[in-house]
């Protein structure tokens, strides 16, 4: 669990290293003392056995979306918690929550898919798919000029995932 804790973080880290879009601009506060706040928030809502307390992370998730209610990492975080906790129909309508307001976020758009598919509801895992895919391809146009980075190569891992799946690829 510890792991995959780190992993997490790490990739959260990463998605807020690339370029700064209008929207990233716009958050209520500074994305890297988010971040802190979000790892050292997640940090306290775990045991001495890394077994999450999901009552303290999912108000912690509440408090940093309310905080900055356009981020769609604080979403991911909440709705991830969701999955491990196995509550996949929470986690969907956590995305559908950030979708609503607009955002479409290729990471989030594939972690919705994953949880549409882990409630066998595969014709709206699909179509997140689908759109992840779309997604990930854009990002991988505005990527090109820096191919070592973290984001192109998950970029490459995922549509080559993605075009891999029967019926996803256009």
């Amino acid at each position: 669990m510890k792991k995959y804790l780190i992993l997490f973080v790490m990739g959260v880290l990463a998605c807020g290293c690339r370029e700064k879009t209008e929207l990233q601009k716009s958050y209520a506060f500074s994305q890297k003392a988010g971040f802190v706040r979000m790892a050292e928030g997640m940090k306290q809502n775990v045991d001495k056995y890394y077994v999450p307390d999901y009552a303290k992370a999912y108000a912690f998730a509440d408090s940093a979306i309310a905080h900055s209610p356009d981020n769609p990492h604080f979403y991911s975080m909440k709705a991830v918690w969701y999955m491990w906790d196995g509550e996949y129909r929470k986690a969907v309508n956590t995305y559908q929550r950030l979708f609503g307001r607009g955002v479409f976020p290729a990471e989030q758009m594939y972690e919705a898919a994953q949880a549409y598919d882990s409630l066998h509801v595969m014709d709206s895992a699909a179509y997140f798919y689908r759109r992840a895919l779309t997604a990930y391809r854009e990002e991988l146009d505005m990527l090109k000029n820096d191919t070592l980075s973290f984001e192109y190569e998950k970029a490459v891992s995922r549509i080559g995932r993605l075009e891999a799946m029967p019926g996803i690829s256009e």
